[in-house]
């Protein structure tokens, strides 16, 4: 049960630290139009940051970026 509970802890760690993707590709790259940061999951997790981990966060990242993303396209439209 404690195994579960630290792999548990890790996961909500990473995402946590890496932030979502949505927020990244609004923030800090700035790009436009409907669903930026499913859009930009690789440009968002770069190999040289992330290393290894970078497919696992993506894929994690990926429903989080994908409701955000969701939530936001109305604004998105209106740009």
């Amino acid at each position: 049960m404690k195994k579960h509970l630290v792999i548990l802890l890790f996961v909500i760690a990473a995402i946590i630290a890496g932030g979502c993707s949505s927020m990244k590709s609004r923030n800090v790259h700035h790009h436009g139009g409907p669903y930026p940061g499913v859009r930009n999951l690789g440009e968002n997790y770069s190999e040289s940051d992330w290393g290894a981990a970078r497919v696992p966060a993506m894929i994690l990242d990926l429903p989080f970026s994908t409701a955000a993303d969701t939530l936001a396209l109305p604004l998105d439209v209106l740009k």
